[in-house]
């Protein structure tokens, strides 16, 4: 298969080697990325740390150099779920250089995508469509079928956050058809939690509740924590706006809980502060930790961190300091959306209006 990598609410596919371990290297490439897909990243990044040093020291033709471009984009991966953006940058293109040396034209597919995921979150999302789409076209060279269905699924997350709601859709569909035709279970936990974004901002609460429980069902199924922890802050998030609180303050304790174990500051700061929306719930400890956590934020989530703290206070600088954001953003991303990021896009335009009641009414108290 041909794969990419994972945020929040991206994918990050298996790797496009094949076959058993046959070496020392080989093995800790394959342990590393099992721990990886646990969620024990400290244990994965020493393996993996291992094997970038034991290429350094051998000769070109050396085991571990050849699995190096292997052991940067998994180091990459890591580096990039906790917050880790440049770091992880560096990596995916000294793997993608490595890559691209040796003809390896799988291996720069998963590693343009897993690039498009860094500059998604970093807020450059025309350079991420740019590179998912690079990535799609190699894959469909190569037959890499499931990269194909993960490069689909990038692009429909990322229109839907530019507020291209049928250009996500359409995205959405097509890697949805090939997860089905393929039984791309992992992959489809993103999927549904697109459609749950889909549905959740053209006001379908009843939909939106039915894909993000899915989700949540499925990648806790497979042990995706960090996938999961996501899918619990986008269900509670819905049920803190529906005012169903016992269920949100579960869901989101459950999130926090998840999100902690696999090292992830931005889903325990989206759930402390959604949290914070909640009647009698307080503001200054989720504000103390996302003062903590945001230089590892990504730039989306500084966005949606930013938003919810203006709510919830209503203060001019909250309000003044994520205006700046979403400029950042708009001046990112390609001019076809820089009026449906803000229209279709509901709390972004909150922002844009200065209105806190534009999506549903502040109840904290």
């Amino acid at each position: 298969a041909c794969g990419p990598t994972t945020s929040a609410a991206r994918y990050a596919g298996p790797s496009c080697a094949a076959g058993l371990p046959v070496d020392v290297a080989e093995a800790r490439v394959h342990r590393g990325q099992a721990l990886w897909t646990l969620g024990r990243y400290a244990e994965a990044r020493a393996e993996l740390e291992g094997v970038v040093a034991e290429a350094a020291a051998e000769a070109q033709d050396g085991s571990a150099r050849q699995l190096e471009p292997q052991a940067l984009r998994l180091l990459g991966v890591i580096a990039h779920e906790t917050g880790y953006l440049a770091e992880a940058e560096a990596y995916i293109r000294r793997a993608l250089a490595s890559a691209h040396a040796s003809g390896d034209v799988r291996g720069e597919a998963t590693l343009t995508t897993n690039l498009g995921n860094v500059m998604t979150d970093l807020g450059r999302k025309e350079a991420a469509l740019a590179a998912y789409a690079q990535a799609l076209e190699a894959c469909r060279r190569v037959g890499g079928r499931e990269g194909e269905a993960i490069a689909w699924v990038n692009i429909g997350l990322v229109r839907t956050h530019l507020g291209d709601l049928t250009g996500a859709e359409e995205a959405l569909r097509a890697s949805q058809a090939l997860c089905v035709e393929l039984g791309l279970r992992r992959v489809e936990g993103y999927v549904l939690h697109g459609f749950g974004l889909l549905a959740a901002w053209r006001g379908d609460v009843v939909e939106a509740r039915r894909r993000f429980e899915e989700s949540v069902r499925l990648r806790l199924s497979l042990g995706n924590r960090h996938a999961a922890a996501d899918a619990l802050v986008a269900l509670g998030s819905l049920e803190v706006r529906e005012g169903r609180d016992v269920d949100a303050y579960a869901h989101l304790a459950q999130a926090v809980a998840l999100a902690e174990q696999v090292g992830d500051p931005n889903l325990v700061v989206f759930a402390l502060l959604w949290r914070a929306q909640m009647p009698g719930e307080d503001l200054e400890g989720p504000r103390r930790t996302f003062e903590a956590e945001r230089p590892r934020m990504r730039h989306d989530g500084l966005l949606e961190a930013l938003w919810l703290l203006w709510r919830r206070s209503g203060d001019a600088k909250d309000l003044a300091e994520a205006r700046a954001v979403l400029t950042e953003l708009r001046a990112h991303a390609p001019a076809s959306t820089r009026t449906s990021i803000v229209e279709n896009v509901p709390h972004h335009r909150e922002l844009a209006s200065g209105d806190r009641t534009l999506w549903w009414k502040p109840r904290a108290t």
